[in-house]
């Protein structure tokens, strides 16, 4: 047993018996209180009017003011709040005037498959959702599209409601 041990060993006995051991019997005497002293000597208030000189103009006590008097009463619900936010950003840019933009054609809604060439004449294999159009010059797909030219690596198309020539680009010549 090392001697921290031990030294908190006999701290444990002697405090157990002092609970074991100790009076239990409640204090019931009154206490009277005790008559205060001055601590100041007395002197005279001429005297204290001399000692203290310029001083005494601090221990003069001012009368309550009451809190309509110090903050101003009711204040008006149009005025401004006493606590406002203060933001160090600068304020944004005042409003323009913005044009609506002209309409312009959607984006094109076919995928490239593949393409070929036959007798001098491309053809191009395009997927519009879960069908596939075969695309050559001149024809018109779906009454919204027209194949203006197909010069790898584009293929040039016009949306037909707005007249707005699109391009979808499809490789090299292999």
């Amino acid at each position: 047993m090392k001697p921290l041990h031990l030294v908190l060993l006999i701290g444990l006995a002697g405090s157990g018996g002092l609970v074991l051991f100790a009076d239990k019997t409640p204090n019931t005497s009154i206490v009277e209180p005790a008559t205060r002293l001055s601590t100041r000597p007395s002197i005279s208030t001429s005297t204290q009017k001399t000692l203290l000189g310029d001083h005494e103009k601090e221990l003069h006590i001012k009368a309550l003011l009451s809190r309509a008097t110090l903050i101003g009463g009711e204040r008006d619900k149009k005025s401004e709040p006493l606590f406002t936010n203060q933001s160090w950003t600068p304020p944004p840019p005042p409003a323009q005037e913005i044009s609506p933009l002209p309409p312009s054609a959607p984006p094109l809604p076919f995928s490239y498959l593949g393409k070929k060439l036959e007798d001098g004449r491309w053809e191009i294999y395009l997927e519009r959702g879960d069908r596939t159009v075969i695309a050559r010059e001149q024809i018109v797909i779906d009454d919204m599209y027209r194949v203006d030219s197909i010069k790898p690596p584009l293929l040039s198309l016009t949306y037909l409601p707005l007249q707005q020539v699109q391009t979808l680009i499809i490789g090299g010549i292999d």
